[in-house]
């Protein structure tokens, strides 16, 4: 059977491999393989010995290479596809093309004991999802004492990914079906989603689960009265309290439409922008003009006071000069409520307006955070790995040097040895 190896080295017509297994091999240069080239390890490559002046030199480079290594396995298989899978316990699994496991997650404490100690990486997705499915009937989460409710959902990375998403709801759904035997299959509930990317975001960022947050968005958008933490602490069983649970959400639950999710998203990331934090200081305004009671006397100039008297001197009006009186009044009072009506129309178009802006100064500020915060992650990430390179290369530089002179040490005492051995 052979193996593969990554190439270290290579001189002449000889390759020293860093193996699988972790150990160093020097075998037989059979092409124009370079530093780094991955290798099948055949029999044509014979397996040369390597002199014990090599061994302290191969022992540094493969604790220097090592992470290089298995960084280099990570790049080469990327995660193209989450599926998110709810019961209670809440995982979270990231495949590549091949769909082999390459991350798994638990989303909540009660799926820490389930993933612990679990040996996934480069596994078959279905192999990773038997496991998890028996361990989950073990432990009565597949139907004891009712039917299970179930949520998976699925984003994908890759535009390349094809029906990832699709394949990877149908093992998930086999496996816990297999896991749950027939008895308790018959109760089990089952449903499958597609989200997008920006919702897994906002999931995580709520310490969410990707189908949970699915949910709740499907379920604001048509009014439901639910809360994001009903969806954080809450049993599947109990946060879908409403008839008809998920299937009274989407008739179709594989074609939910990104649109619709994106929709909601944004109304919640508006709606928390705009929201005043509790015990934060209210934003004072100017009091509004006070409603006149129902029945109040307006004021008018001509209107005496009831207790004045009238002078002794003053000729009483006549009826003529009180009717105009009155006209009068009517008018100014009039002018007054008109003033009043205005001065309240006004007081409310600014208020409103300070409200507003208010809001949008909030999501500006919002925004104009999270894009500092991004430009500081990608410069602070890039420096770094400017500076792990660096590093490599000039460790990389000293290990190739050190194997130079020990390979020239070995050369010169192996022609010390000949020329001793040869006739005089």
């Amino acid at each position: 059977m052979s193996s593969r190896g990554i190439v270290m080295e290579a001189r002449g017509n000889k390759l020293v491999v860093l193996t699988q297994e972790g150990s160093f091999r020097k075998v037989r240069r059979l092409g124009d393989e370079r530093i780094g080239q991955e290798i099948v390890l055949t029999a044509q490559r014979k397996m040369l010995r390597m002199p014990k002046a090599v061994i302290p030199a191969a022992v540094i480079l493969i604790l220097i290479a090592l992470p290089a290594f298995w960084a280099a396995r990570a790049e080469a298989h990327p995660v193209v596809a989450y599926l998110s899978l709810d019961v209670n316990p809440s995982f979270e699994i990231g495949v590549d093309r091949e769909l082999n496991v390459r991350k798994l997650e638990a989303m909540n404490d009660d799926a820490l004991p389930f993933v612990k100690g679990l040996h996934y990486e480069g596994l078959p997705a279905a192999q990773v999802m038997e496991l998890l499915a028996r361990r989950l009937a073990e432990s009565s989460y597949l139907g004891s004492g009712g039917g299970a409710e179930v949520i998976l959902a699925g984003v994908k990375l890759d535009a390349g990914a094809g029906n990832a998403v699709a394949l990877l709801s149908r093992q998930a759904e086999q496996a816990l079906l297999s896991a749950a035997g027939s008895a308790q299959a018959a109760g089990m509930h089952v449903t499958s989603l597609e989200s997008t990317e920006a919702v897994r975001e906002a999931a995580a960022a709520k310490g969410l689960s990707t189908g949970r947050m699915t949910v709740y968005l499907l379920a604001k958008s048509q009014g439901y009265n639910v809360s994001l933490d009903q969806f954080r602490s809450g049993a599947i069983q109990e946060v879908l309290s409403w008839d008809g649970g998920v299937d009274a959400l989407v008739s179709d639950s594989r074609n939910i439409g990104s649109e619709k999710l994106q929709e909601q998203l944004e109304r919640e990331k508006k709606a928390a922008a705009t929201s005043l934090p509790t015990g934060s200081p209210v934003r004072k305004t100017s009091p509004a003009p006070q409603e006149r009671p129902a029945g109040a006397a307006v004021r008018t100039q001509s209107a005496k006071p009831a207790a004045s008297p009238e002078p002794a001197a003053s000729p009483k009006p006549s009826a003529k000069a009180s009717k105009r009186d009155a006209a009068g009044a009517g008018e100014r009072s009039d002018a007054e409520r008109t003033r009043d009506s205005r001065q309240k129309a006004e007081h409310r178009h600014r208020q409103s307006g300070e409200h507003k802006s208010y809001g949008g100064d909030l999501e500006r500020k919002r925004l104009e955070a999270e894009k500092l915060l991004k430009e500081k992650a990608e410069a602070a990430r890039a420096k770094l790995d400017e500076k792990a390179r660096k590093a490599w290369e000039k460790r990389k530089a000293e290990l190739e040097e050190a194997l130079k002179r020990s390979h020239d040490e070995m050369e010169r005492h192996a022609g010390q040895k000949r020329g001793s051995n040869e006739p005089r």
